[in-house]
């Protein structure tokens, strides 16, 4: 029997880093069992050459795996950029769910439900759809300050979102937190809500993970590391107080944050004593940032208490781990507090007791197996390939 044709829909670019590391190695494997696979992406209307190198290389790694779309409109004066980018993909959408007779859609987060629901009212063919939740998006855009908390905008999402809820035919969640959100929040309108909601964690590739992690790390020193963006989920007020804290009571340890926002933790940390010495600030090519990982001893993830995170499970926390680090992390960030106590492979703490939390990560440090920890908790719970072989089940059921 000939499998399903998929769409995946995006509105990010085809660069984007999540696309990169969890999106596209699904359809990959996807079109691996026989599926076809198709993905739109986002793209700007002109790409400097650098851009078009990197767009090329991503194309030709899934050259006979993946049918890439790409969306590009020039920008109309009477219309605004936002509105435009999702008249130009739902129709685009529309036309590729006729022409390549799509059997599932698969959504990647809200606004590309948005297109693809509305696509869809446009097409005759029965298509199944499966909306892919990766985050709490209007609270995510509340907390960056782009929505008022009760604006007319955020209402008529919430509303849509809803519906999309409503329809969908399946929908994934990053996290049991996530799920249990779900059930709380939505139940009472959708009674079948649990039933057809999934928890598929981000995973990372372990494929290729070098045998020999636990000989790069320092021994003669301990080494911290951040590694990410200066956005504001990271929270940068939590980072500075870890710093200030290491300088305060625990000068021995080295501060290494890896960053392409090299400004904005410029100035954050600068006033910090032992800055440029103790505290290094780098930016650094991807295969520098995994070989600076697996020479350091432990790694910071650092959060807010709030919606968005309790029902995240950050990309970055799986790489810690495959690096052979340890994670000192704030608690209440998705199902992250639950896979570090029952591995022991870190410590979790409150804002107000990283002095603490610092005192128990080096006595950790201690425990000549806690790299080896780190590394067998990725491989049985973290691996990219258990969350792949969890959407082709889900994708056979439909």
């Amino acid at each position: 029997m000939n499998k399903k044709s998929i769409l995946f829909v995006s509105d990010s670019s085809i660069t984007n880093r999540i696309l990169h590391s969890q999106g596209f190695p699904l359809l990959a494997s996807l079109s691996e069992e026989g599926y076809k696979s198709f993905c739109i992406t986002y793209e700007k209307l002109q790409n400097t050459e650098n851009e078009i190198e990197t767009i090329n290389r991503i194309k030709n790694k899934y050259l006979n795996k993946i049918t890439f779309f790409e969306n590009r409109y020039k920008s109309k004066k009477i219309i605004p950029n936002w509105i435009l980018r999702i008249i130009t993909m739902t129709k685009q959408t529309r036309d590729i769910i006729k022409n390549h007779k799509i059997d599932i859609v698969h959504t990647r987060s809200l606004i590309p439900s948005v297109m693809a629901l509305t696509a869809l009212m446009f097409t005759t063919r029965k298509v199944k759809f499966i909306y892919d939740n990766r985050g709490v998006l209007i609270e995510e855009e509340i907390y960056r300050g782009n929505l008022k908390k009760n604006g007319i905008i955020t209402v008529a999402l919430k509303l849509f979102e809803l519906k999309i809820m409503r329809k969908a035919d399946a929908m994934v969640v990053v996290s049991k937190k996530f799920k249990e959100y779900i059930s709380e929040a939505y139940t009472r309108y959708i009674p079948d809500i649990v039933d057809k909601t999934v928890a598929i964690t981000n995973g990372t590739d372990i494929s290729d993970l070098p045998e020999n992690i636990i000989q790069h790390k320092k021994r003669d020193k301990i080494s911290v590391v951040y590694s990410g963006s200066a956005m504001k989920w990271q929270y940068l007020p939590g980072i500075k107080k870890f710093v200030a804290e290491c300088r305060k009571n625990f000068k021995e340890i080295e501060i290494n944050i890896l960053t392409y926002d090299y400004d904005q933790f410029y100035d954050l940390l600068k006033g910090i004593d032992g800055f440029g010495e103790k505290i290094i600030l780098q930016t650094l090519e991807s295969h520098q940032v995994k070989e600076k990982l697996m020479e350091s001893n432990f790694a910071i993830m650092i959060r807010e208490r709030n919606l968005v995170n309790k029902v995240a499970t950050p990309v970055k926390f799986a790489e810690y781990l495959s690096a052979g680090l340890p994670v000192f992390l704030s608690s209440g960030i998705g199902d992250t507090e639950d896979i570090i106590n029952r591995n022991k492979i870190g410590v979790v703490v409150d804002e107000n007791k990283i002095q603490y939390g610092i005192e128990e990560m080096i006595n950790l440090l201690k425990d000549e197996n806690i790299y080896q920890r780190c590394i067998d908790t990725v491989k049985k719970e973290l691996d990219l390939q258990n969350s792949i072989d969890k959407y082709i089940d889900l994708y056979s059921k439909l």
